[in-house]
């Protein structure tokens, strides 16, 4: 029934694309169309992220806390030297999530980090700083810059991104007064858009909200720059007058914002490009040591060594490369064997939901999928692709993966809407 209602619905595009399809049922094969061909996932790549990272399952080393360090003397609530921060890719700084939270509720939720933040040093009497700020990346050991996707480095603020609000002719950003971003108002657009020199476009007149990451700079530098005028805001003076190279002393950690749990459910939620990319580089980083790409494939085959997925080979975390490659089959073993495993709830969580949330919420509306089935959208120009698990209405469980490379995007999903529409 599968096979026959597959080829029904995507018999125009096997002349003109590449197509991989695998369906079981119940852990039985029903449905497969060169199930073993290796093509381009596009964000499906983030499936294997992200339950790569449940299965590390131990968040305090996939995302290590901030660790704060000084040198020179300290005394009187005075510090002769300056303060480091060993940051390790970790999200500390951050209002982006939930997006359920208002302009002025991410604005809040991330001034209420900072004070705590600031309130730790002031706990242990520190009012001035002689030196500066600095930034060390001792165990991160890998792309200090990020030449793939430039907001994607190991110290981040905001998660190097500006949310951008247009309501009733006034325009909120969040963080306020960003460095690198400019604002520019412009009343022949209706859309907002970024161009050279993270200038931000909008129509005043016209009410909008979206957000922006960082490119084309130096991203640590930025971030480090937020920070610290954040911290002399709350009180904690840096002077500039003074560098020591003298042996750093501990100060305290400061943990990641969210567990692993929660860092991965924007990633296939909202397909969310940023977190994708850090947490590849962090797998990496857990498993050879360097927080490079090149050690994404091999951190990822190690981890998920007891699932015999066959052949396969990422290049990001994201899937913005189109070196990435992967086959339908290899998909549908992983989600059968994260169904098994005590992560299935966070990674199932995470999916969108046809008809109803993320980037789900506007497909397969009165098909069988509708709110019966969850998955991981994927698209690039040429590319589509669709992965997840649909349970029948007599609570059969299906896994399916699909993977389109070459045609229009569009008619990809015409295809996928057509075979779910064949399921009534």
């Amino acid at each position: 029934m599968f096979q026959q209602k597959f080829e029904t619905a995507f018999s125009t595009l096997f002349s003109k694309s590449n197509i991989s399809f695998s369906l079981e049922e119940n852990g039985f094969k029903k449905a497969a169309f060169k199930e073993n061909d290796l093509l381009i996932p596009a964000s499906n790549t983030k499936l294997f992220i992200t339950a790569a990272a449940l299965l590390a399952n131990n968040s305090e080393v996939v995302q290590p806390p901030l660790k704060i360090e000084y040198t020179g003397e300290f005394s009187d609530g005075v510090i002769s030297g300056d303060i480091y921060l060993d940051s390790c890719g970790s999200v500390i700084f951050s209002g982006r999530y939930p997006t359920s939270l208002s302009i002025d509720g991410k604005s809040d939720k991330l001034n209420k980090q900072l004070d705590d933040f600031a309130d730790q040093f002031k706990k242990k009497g520190i009012k001035t700083v002689r030196g500066d700020l600095k930034l060390s990346f001792n165990r991160w050991a890998g792309l200090l810059e990020n030449a793939h996707y430039n907001a994607a480095v190991p110290f981040s603020f905001n998660e190097n991104t500006v949310d951008v609000e247009v309501q009733g002719n006034k325009l909120s950003v969040v963080p306020k007064e960003p460095q690198i971003f400019s604002f520019l108002p412009d009343s022949t657009i209706k859309y907002q858009s970024k161009k050279e020199g993270n200038a931000v476009h909008y129509n005043p007149q016209s009410d909008s909200k979206d957000y922006w990451r960082i490119n084309k700079t130096d991203v640590n530098e930025y971030a480090r720059k937020m920070l610290k005028r954040e911290l002399e805001k709350r009180g904690i003076t840096f002077q500039n007058s003074i560098n020591t190279f003298q042996k750093k002393a501990f100060l305290f950690d400061q943990d990641s914002l969210e567990n692993v749990k929660d860092f991965i459910y924007p990633i296939n939620q909202y397909s969310d490009n940023f977190r994708a990319e850090i947490l590849a580089l962090q797998l990496a980083r857990l498993m050879t040591e360097k927080a490079t790409y090149e050690g994404v494939t091999p951190a990822l085959k190690e981890i998920l060594k007891e699932v015999s997925l066959g052949e396969y080979k990422f290049s990001d975390g994201s899937g913005l490369s189109r070196k990435n490659q992967v086959s339908s089959k290899s998909i549908v073993k992983l989600l059968r064997f994260m169904k098994a495993s005590p992560s299935h709830e966070a990674f199932e969580k995470s999916l969108s939901i046809a008809g109803k949330s993320g980037t789900l919420a506007k497909r397969f509306k009165g098909t069988v999928f509708e709110g019966r089935m969850i998955g991981k959208t994927g698209t690039l120009n040429g590319v589509s692709a669709l992965s997840g698990y649909w349970q029948k209405d007599d609570f059969t469980s299906v896994c399916f993966s699909f993977i389109g490379n070459g045609a229009k995007n569009e008619e990809f999903w015409q295809g996928l809407e057509s075979f779910a529409k064949s399921l009534s």
